[in-house]
């Protein structure tokens, strides 16, 4: 995992992923507008919605497009601004977050114009996890007129991690877009499969 905006080698993007979970698949990291948004940081998302768990007061959520998760907070679409809006239940908050949905297209488009998809063996001995590459599937030019509807029915989610640890530091890993396990071929046009085992 890295930060980057761009592609990981020489212009191709590399995701690995443990072949015995049926893990989503992640996009990229993207900020919302905060010149659009009501809230201005993720400080005051997790003030808002955080929750205590272990000592810790953090926000670990999955926002859909299809229903609201526990924290009450949905995903929809503003077709006519061209939005990607993060909503609450609170009607005292409402609408708090702006995504601009071309700003996500062509960070779609810049991080995946070509990516491996590595599928990994994992296991673990003497309390360390060893990995085996076995399969790459090789997709290229997302078709990004498809990720609002890909948001609408749940197959592209965005993930919170925020936690304040007790000394009062916040550890923000940004919002996460992410693409439910098989649905490469709903985003990409058909893809090439290596087997690294032959």
């Amino acid at each position: 995992m890295n930060s980057s905006k761009a592609p990981d080698y020489k212009g191709i993007e590399l995701k690995s992923f443990r072949d015995a979970r049926n893990n989503r698949k992640g996009l990229f990291g993207k900020t919302p507008n905060w010149n659009l948004s009501k809230f201005k940081s993720r400080v005051e998302i997790l003030d808002t919605f955080g929750y205590w768990e272990k000592g810790i007061f953090r926000l670990y959520n999955t926002m859909r497009g299809t229903g609201r998760n526990v924290q009450g907070l949905i995903l929809r679409i503003e077709d006519k601004k061209d939005w990607l809006v993060e909503n609450s239940d609170k009607p005292e908050i409402g609408d708090f977050l702006v995504w601009e949905l071309e700003t996500l297209r062509k960070a779609l488009l810049k991080k995946h114009k070509e990516t491996f998809w590595i599928k990994a063996e994992s296991k673990i001995e003497d309390n360390n996890e060893y990995f085996h590459f076995i399969e790459v599937e090789h997709t290229r030019n997302p078709m990004v007129d498809k990720f609002e509807i890909l948001v609408e029915t749940g197959a592209i989610t965005m993930d919170y991690p925020i936690k304040r640890m007790p000394s009062g530091k916040v550890i923000d890993k940004g919002c996460n877009f992410k693409l439910n396990a098989n649905c490469l071929d709903l985003l990409f046009p058909p893809s090439e499969n290596y087997n690294l085992m032959a």
